[in-house]
């Protein structure tokens, strides 16, 4: 091949490894944008971005580490992540074993960040895509991405339909009767990740009790945009039929308007 040529198309079995068809997760916070915005004048925005930031890692560190469990990876996948700013994106190569490895991280994922007092929103798609290191690009991203900034709307993580069926396909073979419950259809159709979701693998406690007094916090702020306010309450009352279905208490007590 001449320095003018130029080079040969990849093989089909090389695009297969280096840009797998893969399940993957964007998730971001919402409201990020203003508390940066707000730090010039407000030190205690620029704490707040510093205990979000702190969060994501110990997300990236301890949430996202796989089991010592021998075989593990051979059946769940590996899942590979990259945080920048106030994003997190997720991913693992496609399979049945995988996407319910990857649900049950974004559901962790979303419990810590609601715990820490942020509204996670995001989208989990399934297409080609290529993360090596810190370098991820591809067109499972952008779907992920257009979900979570199109259909999402709310504090919640959302499906695409391939990623829908996929995941109905594996629970009926899988038996994994319970871990259904996991997707749940939302009221307007939308499939969504129910992140108060009951598994035997946790201990709920904790959770309900950090996320509940965190709710209460942001809903009891004054000044908060009423748009920010409706998505507060949206993720308090889910968090409270939950709590319900579950026997725990003390409610998140939702004000009638927003607190001036």
């Amino acid at each position: 091949m001449t320095e003018t040529e130029p080079p040969s198309p990849p093989a089909q079995a090389e695009i297969d490894r280096d840009y797998p068809v893969c399940h993957v997760a964007f998730i971001d916070i919402l409201g990020f944008t203003n508390k940066i915005l707000a730090i010039r004048n407000d030190g205690e925005s620029f704490k707040e971005i510093e205990y979000l930031q702190n969060a994501i890692q110990i997300i990236v560190r301890q949430v996202l580490r796989p089991p010592a469990i021998i075989g593990f990876e051979r059946i769940f996948g590996d899942i590979k992540s990259i945080a920048f700013s106030d994003c997190l994106v997720l991913s693992v190569e496609k399979g049945k074993g995988p996407l319910t490895y990857l649900i049950d991280a974004v559901i962790s994922v979303c419990r810590v960040l609601i715990s820490r007092g942020a509204l996670p929103r995001g989208g989990v798609a399934t297409g080609r895509l290529s993360h090596r290191g810190n370098v991820v690009f591809g067109e499972g991203q952008i779907r992920a991405f257009q979900l979570e900034q199109g259909a999402a709307k709310y504090p919640r993580v959302i499906l695409d339909p391939v990623t829908v069926e996929l995941w109905e396909d594996a629970m009926s073979e899988l038996m994994l009767h319970r871990n259904r419950e996991m997707v749940i259809r939302d009221d307007d159709g939308i499939h969504i990740v129910d992140i108060f979701h009951k598994t035997t693998l946790r201990d709920d406690s904790d959770f309900y009790r950090h996320s509940g007094e965190a709710l209460q916090r942001m809903l009891n702020q004054p000044g908060v945009p009423l748009d920010a306010w409706a998505k507060m309450v949206w993720m308090a009352e889910r968090f409270n039929a939950a709590a319900s279905r579950i026997g725990f208490s003390p409610p998140v007590a939702i004000p009638a308007r927003p607190i001036r």
